[in-house]
């Protein structure tokens, strides 16, 4: 069979660049090895118990986010998060403190030391480093903010958003962002004033956390009954091959052996399986695409009775330092963020262990991690009472990491790119980690794609 674009995963990228090449009028045909799409965006609903053991939420930060969730007609099923849910919380010797997110809050935080918050006053004062392409997370907010903010706000925040140790983390390449913000304004504080400000004059799209009713998975689930004929599931790529004309796929599926050929290729799987798939002429890239990390995490998803909870529930959860020696690297409050998560009588939770900081969790007995993780998380919350309902979810390999090699790797990536013409690397491992980066990136690549078979 022969497509002029075949993409390779049916996870959230490959989905959306499906759809928006549908859009544009591209014939096209994802393969997906596995039985059901969406990757690692997964929702299960157990009698009155809705879990989500990856992505927890979407940003609508990005216009092009809310205008897929329009086109689908998923405005009716969306479910936005309470207010409440801008607090995060941070635990600290013994305690939960909240993040300040402004200037009074700050001053009245038992979180950060005096010497802390007045580090944070000297940061406008504090040069920038115009030779720090190379950077780690850790180097530049020691650079700039000193370590206790390492240590109790950056080094915990990293282990939420990326599993990861703001050691080994590119900042330009994980947080470009907050890179952009020191070139470009010479402080994070000034930088950040000047962002709000014209956030604030700026009217456009409409923004804020969401989901949905039946969980993150049901945008997967929609793009897939959309794109159901040009969707081939439990079919799984062995070997990429370039030919003359284009790339050749040989597949095995329910059929057994089975070769497709395309004039675009895109592969949206993660960086390792891509490697395993392309043939000796891709030998050098193979390494590259190898050395991308995606460690194990384990996620826990547990319910109390409310009356046995003595921590007020309001916020979105709480993340712990490294510094703290627990076994696990955040929570969150799903009933205090969403609605129907469980029971009124009961709050619903969610826990994250492993990542880089506890690699070794991979190899471990899980039954015992997990009962120490929801026997600390208990403390913490001041729970006198064993979970109503608990569940586990185990990703060997989950989050990728933008570490401080990975400028090298993505060089390496574009120039695949450049020497083969029509092959393209997409997903996570590129362009940013989270649902609303995958969006943006398969919307760019597919206004790429359609400009290049317009020449």
């Amino acid at each position: 069979m022969h497509k002029p674009v075949i993409i390779l995963g049916a996870g959230i990228t490959g989905l959306a660049l499906g759809y928006f090449l549908q859009q544009r009028g591209i014939d096209f045909l994802i393969l997906e090895k596995d039985a059901r799409p969406g990757g690692h965006i997964r929702s299960f609903r157990e009698g009155p118990y809705l879990m989500d053991v990856g992505p927890n939420s979407l940003q609508a930060q990005h216009p092009h986010v809310q205008q897929l969730i329009d086109e689908l007609n998923l405005q009716a099923q969306q479910v936005f998060a309470r207010p409440t849910a801008s607090k995060r919380y941070v635990f600290r010797k013994g305690r939960l403190h909240p993040i300040p997110m402004d200037p009074k809050a700050l001053l009245s935080s038992r979180l950060l030391s005096f010497q802390a918050k007045w580090q944070l006053l000297k940061e406008p004062f504090i040069k920038p480093d115009k030779q720090q392409t190379a950077e780690s997370i850790a180097s530049f907010t020691r650079r700039r903010l000193g370590e206790e903010w390492l240590d109790y706000v950056v080094n915990p925040f990293v282990g939420g958003v990326f599993a990861g140790d703001p050691e080994r983390l590119h900042l330009r390449s994980a947080f470009p962002m907050i890179y952009r913000l020191e070139q470009e304004f010479g402080s994070l504080l000034k930088g950040m004033k000047r962002l709000a400000r014209e956030k604030k004059n700026t009217a456009g799209h409409r923004g804020g956390l969401f989901s949905f009713q039946s969980g993150m998975q049901t945008l997967p689930d929609v793009l897939y009954v959309r794109l159901r004929e040009q969707v081939l599931l439990q079919t799984a790529a062995v070997s990429i091959h370039r030919r003359s004309a284009g790339f050749e796929l040989v597949c095995t599926g329910s059929s057994g052996k089975e070769v497709f050929t395309c004039d675009r290729l895109v592969s949206t799987i993660p960086a390792y399986a891509a490697a395993d798939l392309l043939d000796e002429a891709f030998a050098w890239v193979k390494p590259h695409l190898r050395a991308i990390i995606y460690p194990p995490v384990m996620v826990v998803f547990a319910t109390y009775p409310r009356k046995a909870i003595r921590q007020p529930l309001d916020g979105f959860g709480f993340l712990v330092p490294a510094k703290e020696n627990l076994s696990f690297l955040g929570a969150i409050w799903n009933s205090a963020i969403f609605p129907e998560r469980s029971p009124d009588d009961q709050a619903a939770f969610t826990l994250f262990a492993g990542g880089m900081r506890h690699p070794e969790i991979a190899g471990a007995a899980h039954p015992a991690w997990v009962a120490r993780m929801l026997k600390e998380f208990e403390q913490i919350m001041g729970i006198d009472h064993p979970p109503v309902f608990a569940r586990q979810w185990f990703w060997q390999q989950a989050i990728p990491q933008y570490d401080l090699y990975y400028p090298e790797h993505e060089l390496a990536f574009q120039k695949l790119e450049q020497q083969n013409p029509g092959l393209y690397l997409a997903g996570n491992y590129r362009g940013g980690i989270s649902v609303g980066n995958c969006v943006v990136s398969a919307y760019e690549l597919a206004e790429h794609i359609a400009s290049r078979l317009k020449d």
